[in-house]
């Protein structure tokens, strides 16, 4: 009797584990279940910081996406800091691969910072654009080639956007033009403003309000065709002018989030494609359409990489 009594209470232990373990199991599947953090590693008003908040406000989640800014070295130092970040499905970053790209082919980086985060969707392409100060005296691409390189200065913003400026600088035949780096759009933008420099290249995506209030003025989109935005401002391609200038603006992941929160956070970052606050506000950029799922973006990084490889190998001879 006192065995059958011991083997009912062992019985009805293991079903009390048994249930309770279920319970635990689906706490433990609820994602999200607390904010998300997005890192943004270039200054607050540039185009990385832009394509942040614009997913943070419109993105239908039963959280909330915090976005914080860590500057210095181009983006580097925050894409440094945040590929060493848990894999816990709760830290993303805001970057353009490219940028990633560039940091190891110009040695600023020897890893390639990628390799050691996983990728998200691809938002956006942003478009390259020249402008200026609208009272430096340089009304159209005419006038900067006429402009004496020896007293040019040309900003630009982090490694990829210095080698487009060599090309572009080739191109223009204005070659010995001083060449200042900025740690950001925004940063760049202040400088043109404040005439500190005379020419500029940024992303369409840096430039907010800048044109539109007549502080900034766009000379040349770094493209194959011309910006919708800005449809009577020439492109490289029809002048003939060999130069790469779209920047992707992407999201990733810290390494090791697990397959099941990437697929979520790539849902519902395709889902926005059909939001029209979320468009309207690409708009309002100058940002093209231009996703591409997260499952794609490893194979287009490698892809970006082949492709920039090459022209980096040529330029740092």
């Amino acid at each position: 009797m006192k065995k059958k009594n011991i083997l009912a209470l062992a019985c009805v232990f293991l079903m009390m584990i048994g249930i309770l373990s279920g319970c635990g199991g689906g706490e433990e599947a609820a994602y999200p279940a607390e904010d998300i953090s997005c890192l943004v590693p270039y200054a607050a008003g540039g185009g990385t910081d832009n394509i942040a908040r614009a997913v943070a406000a419109n993105i239908d989640l039963p959280v909330s996406i915090a976005c914080s800014v860590m500057t210095g070295a181009g983006g580097y130092t925050g894409s440094q800091e945040f590929s060493t970040q848990p894999g816990d499905g709760y830290h993303i970053m805001s970057q353009s691969p490219l940028d990633l790209i560039c940091y190891y082919l110009t040695g600023v980086s020897e890893e390639k910072l990628w390799e050691k985060m996983e990728p998200l969707p691809c938002m956006v392409i942003d478009p390259g654009i020249v402008v200026t100060n609208p009272n430096s005296g340089i009304n159209s691409v005419e006038d900067l080639k006429a402009m004496d390189p020896a007293e040019l200065t040309w900003g630009f913003i982090g490694a990829r956007q210095q080698m487009v400026t060599i090309q572009l600088l080739q191109g223009l035949g204005l070659e010995g033009a001083t060449q200042v780096p900025y740690d950001s759009g925004a940063d760049a933008i202040t400088a043109i403003m404040g005439n500190h420099v005379d020419v500029s290249f940024m992303q369409v995506g840096d430039l907010g309000s800048a044109v539109e209030s007549g502080n900034v003025k766009p000379l040349l989109i770094v493209d194959e065709k011309r910006c919708e935005i800005y449809p009577d401002i020439p492109c490289t391609e029809e002048l003939g002018i060999e130069a790469t200038g779209a920047q992707y603006r992407a999201f990733f992941a810290t390494k090791d989030t697990t397959p099941e929160q990437i697929q979520y956070l790539n849902d519902k970052m395709a889902d926005l494609q059909d939001d029209p606050d979320y468009l309207e506000a690409l708009e309002g950029f100058g940002f093209l359409p231009g996703f591409i799922p997260a499952d794609e973006m490893g194979a287009k990084i490698e892809e970006w990489y082949n492709i920039f490889a090459p022209i980096y190998e040529e330029y740092l001879k």
